[in-house]
């Protein structure tokens, strides 16, 4: 380790007697149970999707979960950006279609990616990565929307306001 052995201030050999210790009380491992059971049953990882387990609803669901305030806050401000434009431009019924047949193509991206692992996946990345470029194409208002900004941040760069790297 970088740290010399150490992580979050604790010492690797004291880490690991305090992992032994407990780890050999009855109790504890019956409190950490139910407890991993509770955790389970009612946060992101009942209805996230798991490549290694692949359960049919978590296809759905984790398109609608977030791995915490920023990433809904940035999903949210995304979808408002260009989501709205894009559904006045294709129609709302078409809209969700898209959206969900978007996230439902992630997923299954994320799983034959992570095939035989533990890994979960939660957010509406997939849905949203097609929402961008339909919009862009689809939508005149997104269009010129993202030519201001292009013409702005080029402006900008050109004026070095922007650090480019």
């Amino acid at each position: 380790m970088a740290d010399g052995g150490q992580s979050c201030g604790l010492d690797k050999e004291f880490a690991q007697a305090l992992h032994q210790e407990l780890d050999s009380d009855p109790e504890w491992r019956e409190d950490r149970s139910r407890f991993e059971q509770l955790a389970n049953s009612v946060s992101t990882r009942a209805y996230a999707f798991n490549a290694g387990e692949a359960r049919w609803d978590t296809w759905i669901t984790n398109m609608f979960l977030h791995g915490g305030f920023g990433h809904l806050l940035g999903n949210m401000v995304f979808l408002f950006l260009f989501g709205f434009a894009l559904e006045i431009a294709i129609g709302r019924g078409v809209f969700v279609l898209l959206y969900l047949c978007s996230g439902l193509g992630g997923t299954l991206l994320f799983w034959m990616s992570e095939l035989g692992t533990d890994h979960s996946a939660v957010g509406a990345s997939g849905g949203l990565h097609v929402v961008y470029p339909s919009s862009k194409h689809l939508s005149p208002l997104v269009r010129a929307f993202i030519e201001l900004a292009e013409k702005r941040l080029h402006q900008a760069d050109a004026q070095n306001i922007l650090p480019v790297s």
